[in-house]
């Protein structure tokens, strides 16, 4: 029976044709989205039955079926990237493991020595025969190669790698191993060492510029000593010289300082000018001699002299360690 034609449908029950379409709920729907079918009615007995109908009748049907193919085809691509993506991540971490292994055993090769375990082949005592393939030792990297295949197979198979497959490293191997990683650490060296005295070569300042940086300073401690001996502060005065500043005239440094505390003290009324800086140094810039026209006036008092100080460097500050007058 089709439902495309209702003349042509039967009623089940009572067998007559007097059909038409029956009025369909929203169970009907979903069911006839899904499959070819229709509800009928017969108007005689008022029977209510289902008819198969074509496939394409329903244009809700088509679009359906198409969605869910669609989603389905969807669904088989994205089963397949994922599990290709497994097999990727499960190839990338046994990669991994093969490569830190490799690494482990180049580092102990060339560091850390045999381990414990491990029994090195005791040296041969005959003559080695070279013209021999079979007798030369193998190469390096032929070791290393050797090695990580044998290992890969075995991940391959999801086995561990059995410690009697290792074979160690002759005592020769091992030399020329260690004699090759000092070779590097000592070339190391040497390029740290070169590049060190470039950097020093371009930061070192010259001569001529600690010369200048030098009489800055000095020039800066000289006016603070004369601006210390004219407002009378005895101590920050003293604080300019040196511990191992020599008094003249034979006296002892608390001789000395006696004196000037008589002398030096507010309220004097000392006025000190200096003139005309002449400022050289030995050959280590670690001692400076100033020479200057000292203008010294106390009240009353008036003198001009020429002076000379010798200081030395103490740390971050020039002292003081000589005073005198000099003749003109």
């Amino acid at each position: 029976m089709n439902s495309d034609n209702p003349s042509a449908v039967a009623c089940p029950e009572c067998s007559e044709s007097s059909v038409a379409r029956s009025r369909t709920a929203p169970a009907d729907n979903l069911k006839m989205l899904f499959w070819p079918t229709r509800p009928m009615r017969c108007l005689q007995c008022y029977q209510r039955f289902w008819v198969k109908e074509k496939f394409t009748a329903s244009g809700k049907r088509l679009l359906t079926w198409c969605l869910l193919a669609l989603l389905a085809t969807s669904l088989v691509i994205w089963l397949l990237g994922v599990g290709q993506s497994k097999v990727d991540a499960v190839q990338t971490v046994r990669q991994i493991e093969v490569d830190d292994t490799e690494t482990d055993t180049a580092n102990r090769l060339l560091i850390d020595g045999p381990i414990e375990n491990e029994q090195l082949e005791p040296l041969d005592q005959t003559t080695t025969d070279t013209t021999d393939p079979a007798k030369v030792a193998p190469p390096l990297h032929d070791v290393f190669a050797n090695r990580i295949e044998l290992e890969n197979q075995n991940l391959n198979q999801d086995q561990t790698v059995s410690p009697s497959l290792e074979k160690p490293l002759s005592r020769a191997q091992w030399r020329r191993q260690l004699e090759q990683a000092k070779q590097n650490s000592e070339l190391a060296e040497t390029v740290i060492s070169e590049r060190q005295k470039k950097l020093n070569d371009v930061l070192e300042p010259s001569v001529d510029e600690l010369k200048s940086l030098a009489k800055v300073e000095i020039n800066y401690e000289v006016d603070q000593w004369r601006n210390a001996w004219a407002n009378g502060v005895v101590e920050k005065y003293f604080g300019f010289y040196s511990d191992d500043f020599v008094p003249g005239a034979g006296k002892s440094i608390e001789q000395w300082r006696d004196g000037r505390r008589s002398r030096v003290y507010p309220g004097r009324g000392i006025v000190i000018e200096l003139r005309n800086f002449d400022v050289s140094f030995n050959a280590e810039l670690t001692e400076a001699t100033v020479d200057f026209e000292q203008d010294y006036r106390a009240g009353t008092y008036e003198e001009l002299s020429q002076k000379q100080l010798v200081l030395i460097k103490e740390g971050l500050q020039w002292k003081i360690v000589r005073e005198e007058q000099i003749e003109p």
